[in-house]
């Protein structure tokens, strides 16, 4: 099994705009943005950064108050300024727009982002959108997955007194509130213009591959896809099925859940 290092080995770390955005980057063409999940860091697409790199310019980045990114006071008003972060970003790049792919957080960022800013989206990924609500452990369908270099990196980013601060507001505003007024009703999935792809995974903690396929019906002319021996971190546990599966949607093509 390769190491983050190895498989991150001729990425670009930068540092980008006004929010002082960590991005991991990697190839050229139409940005691709990968938003990982509440608590989490750029390289949670450390194993498809250089495969999505192959045909896109892809990039992943810290979430603000997470990871390297920057620190500002925290506001309650969260997924507003996550998107207001990746605008801050596609402008910093010199984009009109991107398409995005967010896990769990990331995708109800993405979700965000692309009913309010429909102009600055080219393509959607939502990739097993939800809270992430226990340790690594619960991201994985087997606990053996979770590496002890991802651990120890994890447990680095947590122990950044910066970062342990700002974490602790993240989580006390994602889960000490009973209901969120940044939650996007049902309804509301009608209105994402974008073409999307709905990622799922057949055991995904606490929300099955139904959840996904519900998701997929009330956004319209999505497409669903269900990855296979994988819980809330699909593209980390199953690399080649998660990349495959987002290539050829970025690309056009029809994809089919075997």
């Amino acid at each position: 099994m390769n190491t983050i290092w190895m498989d991150l080995l001729g990425a670009e770390v930068r540092y980008r705009g006004k929010y002082r955005t960590r991005t991991i980057e990697y190839g050229e063409g139409a940005p691709l943005v990968l938003m990982h999940g509440v608590g989490g860091h750029a390289e949670a697409y450390a194993r498809n950064l250089k495969r999505l790199g192959e045909s896109h310019r892809a990039i992943s980045i810290d979430l603000l108050w997470h990871g390297l990114s920057g620190k500002p006071p925290f506001t309650v008003e969260m997924i507003p300024e996550y998107c207001k972060q990746v605008i801050d970003l596609l402008d910093d790049l010199g984009v009109e727009k991107a398409s995005i792919e967010g896990e769990s957080l990331g995708g109800w960022v993405g979700m965000w982002f692309a009913l309010h800013y429909p102009d600055r989206i080219d393509k959607l990924i939502l990739n097993t959108t939800a809270g992430i609500r226990k340790r690594l452990e619960w991201l994985m369908a087997t606990p053996d997955r979770v590496t002890e270099e991802l651990i120890d990196l994890r447990y680095a980013l947590y122990n950044r007194p910066d970062t342990n601060a700002s974490l602790t507001d993240v989580f006390r505003n994602s889960f000490q509130r009973p209901h969120s007024p940044w939650s996007i009703p049902e309804s509301d999935l009608a209105n994402i213009k974008a073409p999307t792809l709905v990622l799922w995974s057949d055991k995904n903690p606490g929300a099955g591959p139904d959840a996904g396929e519900r998701i997929a019906k009330l956004i319209p002319g999505s497409q669903y896809y269900c990855i296979t021996d994988a819980a809330h971190w699909p593209q980390w546990e199953q690399p080649e099925q998660h990349d495959t599966a987002v290539n050829a949607f970025l690309a056009g093509k029809t994809l089919v859940t075997s």
